[in-house]
């Protein structure tokens, strides 16, 4: 008697259980189907300042509410502009992350390169592209052993960014592919290129001269 009592259960739960995963897929076949768009996304990486090529990019498809609305939709959209920033692979391009304003070697439209020389074994974590603030510390004789009584550097621009840097025989250096055998490489580049707004440049010019500039990595610049 117990036995078929167990085996009426157990078959009263298999028939509620195939009635459940019936329900499920009789709901979700009735259930309409979500509406997709287009959405273009970054397939590689790509600096900023660096032209958006047809390889760096691919569409896909995602539901409607899901997708920003500044969203890319198409390749045409990128082509022939400029990424503002960096832009990451997997990452969905957004118009404001684009530019279409014309580049020379590197610079926008008012702006100048200029070269601050970097102490050795600094600059290891400088990467061409990165935003950086310049702090300048003015050269005093007082004893180091006494705090100065008021701040001793200065912030003098911030936000600047790296156009490219270089060891100290001029040649461009990758950071990512460290050539030892150039002088200033093994040690960390030997000058950071900065892009500056031209009304920066003397105020500029004037602490790389007279105080020692250190750059700052600020990661959340815009």
């Amino acid at each position: 008697m117990r036995l078929r009592r167990r085996y009426a259960a157990l078959l009263s739960f298999a028939v509620a259980s195939a009635s459940a995963v019936m329900l499920v897929r009789q709901a979700r076949a009735l259930a309409p189907a979500p509406d997709l768009v287009p959405v273009l996304f970054a397939r590689a990486p790509v600096r900023a300042l660096e032209a958006v090529s047809a390889s760096a990019v691919e569409v896909r498809r995602l539901p409607r509410e899901a997708v920003p609305e500044t969203a890319l939709t198409s390749p045409e959209a990128a082509a022939g502009k400029l990424a503002a920033q960096d832009v990451l692979p997997g990452q969905i391009l957004l118009s404001g992350m684009l530019t279409d304003t014309p580049v020379r070697r590197g610079l926008l439209r008012g702006e100048v390169a200029l070269e601050v020389p970097l102490g050795q074994g600094s600059g290891l974590y400088l990467r061409p592209g990165d935003r950086v603030d310049v702090i300048a510390t003015v050269h005093t004789n007082a004893p180091k052993a006494e705090p100065p009584q008021e701040p001793a550097s200065l912030l003098v621009a911030r936000g600047l960014r790296i156009v490219t840097l270089k060891a100290s025989s001029g040649a461009d250096v990758d950071p990512d592919k460290p050539q030892p055998g150039l002088m200033g490489v093994a040690g960390g580049p030997a000058v950071a290129v900065l892009a500056v707004p031209a009304e920066l440049v003397s105020t500029l010019v004037w602490h790389v001269e007279t105080a020692k500039v250190r750059l700052v990595v600020n990661p959340w610049a815009p």
